[in-house]
């Protein structure tokens, strides 16, 4: 295990899930910056979709509602609890003329079923994903279940733009150390992120 585990970081650098640096605290650049690709018809509004996993019927439902109000639906990931692979989810979500915009994780996938599901996200029409580290479990969420990280975001955003497909990844401003953030975003840019999604702040001051 390389890029993980993940559950942030704290002010002095360390990790908040084990008593040792965290890997992440200083961004990485590629040896050669990626060309993103670029997002066609850039959503204004991009809405959370949520739903009881393994109900195809209720995603649906959920998504003909939110759909016309949404010029993109975000569909996310959930460290306790497992749902349809983002492929089915995104296929689903497709039929009943939505936009989904699928998350990856780097937790539960190797690089190859990452590979996999790239392909087949592109394959059934999607034109971007959220690429995401994923944040690691507790030791009381689902006990016994393995964690991957073979690859982080960052690496992910560039598998994501090789296939073809418009990688998006997260930012939170605030988050320790906030000094670094505007460099990390520009370091996932130059790994081919095309667009950043940013996580709520409580406030607009650079130290809250």
């Amino acid at each position: 295990m390389i890029f993980g585990p993940c559950g942030g970081v704290r002010s002095d650098g360390s990790c908040e899930m084990q008593p040792m640096p965290c890997v992440f605290a200083e961004p990485v650049l590629p040896t050669d910056a990626l060309t993103a690709v670029p997002i066609q018809n850039v959503p204004l509004v991009l809405t959370d979709v949520s739903a009881p996993p393994f109900d195809a019927a209720a995603l649906q439902r959920i998504a003909t509602t939110l759909a016309p109000g949404a010029d993109a639906l975000l569909v996310g990931e959930h460290h306790n609890r497992p749902d349809f692979p983002p492929t089915l989810v995104a296929s689903l979500l497709l039929a009943v003329g939505a936009r989904p915009w699928p998350t990856l994780a780097c937790r539960d996938r190797n690089r190859v079923v990452l590979e996999q599901e790239l392909r087949g996200l592109r394959h059934v029409g999607v034109d971007t994903v959220l690429c995401v580290t994923g944040d690691g479990r507790g030791p009381d969420v689902r006990p016994g279940v393995t964690q991957v990280w073979d690859l982080d975001g960052p690496r992910l955003a560039e598998l994501a733009t090789s296939v073809g497909l418009a990688a998006a990844v997260p930012e939170t401003p605030t988050a320790p150390p906030a000094h670094s953030r505007p460099a990390r975003l520009a370091a996932k840019q130059q790994h081919g992120a095309a667009v950043a999604v940013l996580n709520h702040v409580a406030r607009t001051s650079p130290n809250s």
